[in-house]
């Protein structure tokens, strides 16, 4: 991966972050994730989710249960098609949550994120942006 195409990737995965998750801006899906996006969250594998409806539904009830929602990314590492982040997750728990009822407070855990980008670099939604698309990701959260 060239420099210009790492920093294109970790472009993707800060907007990924800081739109989707942190802003709740779903609009810019198409822009950052490939149509067929496998997309594997922190909290198991039952929460596997295809497609840009199924991450969707992932981030709103991820929303739903956790007000003020906030996703930090503490270190960041891209060689070849992957991105590796070190993440720090953290919201108000103000819905059902793991089973749990509402407590009203702040609840945080660490977790890592790989993601995969597309062979092409650019396609679909992203080709007017000139940047890649990521066809996979891979989360795991220390929650406990």
């Amino acid at each position: 991966m060239s420099n210009a195409s790492a920093s294109a990737c970790k472009e993707q995965v800060h907007k990924f972050y800081s739109s989707i998750w942190n802003e709740n801006d779903k609009s810019v899906i198409p822009e950052i994730l490939h149509p067929n996006v496998s997309f594997r969250g922190s909290l198991g594998q039952q929460h596997l989710k295809n497609g840009h409806d199924g991450v969707a539904d992932y981030v709103d009830m991820i929303h739903r249960s956790l007000g003020h929602y906030q996703v930090q990314i503490e270190d960041i590492v891209a060689e070849h098609n992957k991105v590796f982040c070190r993440l720090r997750f953290s919201g108000i728990h103000r819905g059902q949550f793991m089973g749990f009822a509402p407590t009203l407070k702040r609840v945080t855990w660490l977790g890592c994120a790989v993601f995969t980008f597309d062979d092409t670099g650019c396609s679909s939604g992203a080709e007017q942006h000139g940047l890649p698309l990521i066809v996979d990701v891979w989360a795991l959260g220390d929650i406990k």
